[in-house]
């Protein structure tokens, strides 16, 4: 599901939008300390509040989502994973946001279909093409931490 180069490819968006962002904020924030140095108080407020609200906005909005989808990825590529075989129990037809990044929720009983404790519940990455799973399709799952990394129908 995913390679390096997906992980370098956001890698090199992140940084896009890190100088789209903060070189502006900080040329705002910096033109606000010429203007208290020359004593212009009304100009030096509106200046540190646009360049602070920039720079906040910037990294909420616009990086933190794409930060929080490059760890997923890290993790997809070279974290502890675990396996499984079972079968679909359930889907989840809408997107969920967890950890930042949105996922489709679905559940993968591993062992007695009846038995609750041998159910997983697993997520789907929103960002990729959702398959086209039925319920009672027999996945082979990898997953780091519920987040599915890999799959294939058996």
């Amino acid at each position: 599901m995913y390679q390096e180069k997906d992980l370098q490819a956001l890698s090199a968006q992140i940084r896009k939008e890190r100088l789209l962002c903060y070189v502006p904020a900080a040329l705002l924030l910096a033109a606000g300390v010429v203007t208290f140095v020359l004593r212009m108080k009304v100009l030096t407020m509106v200046l540190l509040a646009l360049g602070g609200v920039l720079m906040i906005f910037s990294a909420s909005v616009l990086i933190a989502p794409l930060k929080a989808y490059r760890r997923h990825i890290q993790n997809a590529l070279g974290s502890d994973q675990k396996e499984y075989t079972g079968v679909i129990k359930n889907l989840g037809d809408k997107a969920v946001e967890r950890e930042g990044v949105m996922y489709y929720p679905f559940c993968l009983s591993v062992g007695d279909l009846a038995n609750e404790e041998d159910d997983r519940l697993l997520y789907l990455d929103a960002n990729l093409d959702k398959p086209d799973w039925q319920l009672g399709d027999r996945l082979h799952v990898r997953s780091c931490a519920r987040f599915v990394s890999y799959w294939e129908k058996c």
